[in-house]
């Protein structure tokens, strides 16, 4: 029993010190103004998103950023419904923008590496912006982005994802971005979000592009990995200026589609990297295990709960957004659910489901 104690009461005190190491950092932290505007490509990839994709062309073009200085490319993969002619009608209107039709690929690569890759081979610009349709960007996006690239030696600059509709997966995406934030600014390797995502062109050719890199479902990841390993710096932007909206996963089982697709690219983090996933998913129910064996350790699980919830209200601070504490606590006591869940249906023999496709 004593060892039992031993080893819950590490989980929680570890995770207590990490929490207040990142609340120290992330709240240390400043982000620098834009200094040029360079040309920039703006990445996006369409299949079948006749619903989304018109809310996130208009949020494109409606960028506080030189529009001469804006180059617009849309690939439709393959799409059966209205996508391409929603984008036509766009550029009827006048909108500045380009429609590709991507061929099947012909090289080793598949879905939406395949249609990025084709659409880099059209960029024009010297900063590649990556996004997804379904997503609402706000007008000082490009500009702030590229902000964040002001250093020469920065590679990628990651924007903030805020999920709409599903306070759950807001919650779970923003305290995932905050310790992506944090690790950055400590030099270290995390990771990348493939929906609001800045690459400067000089590293995107310098790895050899898409085109050079393994296949991997999780596209965004391969290529902050090996733009990384090449020794450029990456940088997690937290401010309003980059918040973008996306949408939630609609179902259990599409959720965790999409869950089992990122722990295909978080099996290759650093070891520090799963090494904290690890602790997310095992620190609460350790904390609460703790408490009925041993009502003593109240005072530390109390603490260490606050440390998380001040973690994510420090983020909202950050993003301009209102924290509810209600909602917070809710999450913070069932959230460790959805890794343990995420990983059994990672180890089934089930295919990833994406984009209706199988991989």
């Amino acid at each position: 029993m004593m060892v039992l104690l031993g080893v819950l009461a590490a989980v929680v005190v570890l995770d207590l010190v990490l929490y207040a190491i990142l609340l120290t950092k992330l709240n240390a932290t400043k982000e620098k103004p834009v200094s040029s505007m360079p040309l920039v490509t703006v990445l996006l990839p369409a299949r079948n998103e006749e619903k989304v994709i018109a809310r996130c062309i208009r949020s494109i073009v409606q960028q506080e950023y030189p529009t001469n200085k804006i180059q617009i490319l849309v690939g439709n993969d393959g799409s059966t419904d209205g996508t391409a002619a929603l984008v036509e009608e766009f550029i009827k209107k006048g909108t500045d923008l380009q429609l590709l039709s991507i061929a099947p690929p012909t090289n080793h690569l598949k879905g939406k590496a395949h249609v990025l890759n084709e659409l880099c081979k059209k960029a024009k610009g010297s900063v590649l912006l990556f996004t997804d349709a379904d997503m609402c960007l706000p007008s000082t996006w490009i500009q702030t982005m590229v902000g964040g690239a002001n250093n020469k030696n920065v590679g990628v600059v990651n924007g903030v994802t805020m999920v709409d509709n599903s306070w759950i997966q807001n919650l779970e995406w923003l305290r995932a971005l905050g310790m992506i934030k944090v690790v950055n600014d400590l030099g270290g390797s995390s990771s990348s979000m493939g929906n609001n995502m800045l690459v400067r062109k000089e590293a995107y050719d310098k790895v050899g592009g898409y085109e050079g890199l393994p296949f991997s479902i999780t596209e965004d990841f391969e290529l902050y990995q090996h733009i990384k390993k090449a020794g450029y710096q990456s940088v997690q932007l937290m401010q309003p200026e980059v918040l973008g909206h996306t949408l939630p996963m609609e179902g259990v089982l599409a959720l965790l589609n999409q869950r089992k697709r990122w722990m295909q690219g978080a099996v290759a983090l650093p070891v520090y990297m799963r090494g904290l996933l690890a602790l997310q998913m095992l620190a609460v129910p350790s904390a609460l295990v703790l408490l009925v064996l041993w009502p003593y350790a109240g005072v530390v699980v109390l603490t260490h709960l606050i440390m998380r919830m001040g973690f994510l209200k420090s983020i909202k601070n950050k993003l301009g957004l209102k924290l509810n504490f209600f909602q917070v606590l809710i999450f913070e006591l069932f959230a460790w659910t959805i890794p343990l869940f995420t990983l059994i249906y990672y180890i089934l023999p089930f295919k990833v489901e994406w984009k209706e496709r199988a991989y």
